[in-house]
């Protein structure tokens, strides 16, 4: 029995099996972390909301508050569940929410980015 490439004019390759699968897990692991800088960034909003919406013992609350904040002052509504994302570091902000947190902590994201701040 012949064996057909599954697309037309394509050349099969071989590989050794270790080297896909080592390939494999290491994009896989990437995509789930994230780059170091990606990880960094994602701390930064955590710290930027907590600092910015003081006195809230939950995420819950602090979601809620951030929510109404960005629905009100930018016109851009969006759900108290986008934010709890942002603080369990599953996320990160849209750049018209990224910016308005740059813009109310500012020297905390420049800090940051000039190397002077949290890692």
């Amino acid at each position: 029995m012949t064996s057909v490439s599954p697309f037309p004019g394509s050349v099969p390759v071989r590989t050794s099996r270790g080297d896909h699968r080592a390939d494999g897990v290491e994009r896989s692991c990437q995509k789930c972390t994230g780059s170091a800088e990606e990880r960094a960034l994602k701390k930064l909003v955590v710290k930027a909301l907590w600092t910015e919406f003081p006195g809230h013992q939950s995420e819950k609350g602090l979601a809620e508050e951030a929510c109404h904040y960005f629905r009100d002052k930018k016109g851009d509504p969006i759900s108290p569940r986008t934010v709890r994302y942002w603080l369990r570091e599953e996320t990160l902000p849209s750049a018209v929410h990224l910016s308005a947190l740059v813009i109310m902590q500012p020297a905390m994201f420049l800090g940051h980015w000039l190397g002077r701040g949290d890692k």
